[in-house]
């Protein structure tokens, strides 16, 4: 698979696009599945961000779907609360699941995001569900406005 990053500016404001695509033109049976459970994570993590939301639920909910997959293709075994709470997933994403975008690529937010942080309306996000491996990378990016609704 090849991981395409890209930035871009316009009139002093900056945002990136990641998007990964399959070096032979088609994914493997088992790249589409891990594609998938990347591409699940990001819905499932877009669809946490709201004005109020603890940075901690979106990057939990976005954890545990990964790891729910790396279960279901056997990849990891156990149980998925010991495993989540193990840290494990730092060997499988790693960098953080989001930045702020803006006047900056990876425009900074207040402290690093950690649990406590809290997503405000307005702010602009970049969204980074990803597994990283040594066989394969996948990534998916999107930017995101939070807007004051619940």
């Amino acid at each position: 698979a090849r991981v395409i990053d890209v930035g871009a500016e316009y009139k002093g404001y900056y945002s990136d696009i990641t998007r990964t695509i399959p070096a032979s033109g088609r994914y493997s049976e088992r790249q589409a599945q891990l594609y998938n459970i990347v591409l699940n994570a990001q819905v499932v993590s877009i669809g946490t961000l709201r004005h109020g939301v603890t940075f901690g639920i979106v990057r939990e909910a976005t954890e545990r779907i990964l790891l729910q997959g790396l279960l279901e293709l056997n990849l990891l075994t156990g149980d998925l609360d010991d495993i989540y709470n193990s840290g494990v997933m730092s060997l499988f994403l790693v960098h953080s699941i989001s930045h702020g975008v803006g006047l900056d690529v990876h425009d900074r937010l207040p402290a690093p995001l950690n649990n406590v942080f809290i997503l405000e309306a307005g702010m602009a996000i970049a969204m980074e569900s990803g597994i990283y491996s040594i066989v394969m990378t996948l990534r998916k990016h999107d930017q995101i406005r939070i807007l004051h609704r619940s």
